[in-house]
């Protein structure tokens, strides 16, 4: 499963690919950036230990304010 969010919404996304039980994504596996000139894409590998299921978020954000907030505080 492959899903572009918004970039406001990463953190809030991940909570509940987190905390669903059908989901349970737990593990980050790989945390990239792509460059596409125009626009960067910041794209998240996740993993379901419990599940043993994969999916990948991505969120777009521009070259000129390169930030997102940290899942860190999702762990």
């Amino acid at each position: 499963v492959v899903a572009t969010v918004n970039s406001q919404d990463i953190l809030s996304v991940c909570r509940v690919v987190k905390e669903d039980p059908k989901l349970s994504f737990d593990y980050l596996m790989c945390l990239c950036v792509v460059d596409y000139v125009e626009h960067l894409q910041v794209v998240y590998h996740l993993y379901s230990t419990a599940m043993k299921h994969m999916m990948v978020l991505k969120a777009n954000v521009s070259p000129e304010e390169p930030s997102l907030p940290s899942v860190i505080s999702i762990i």
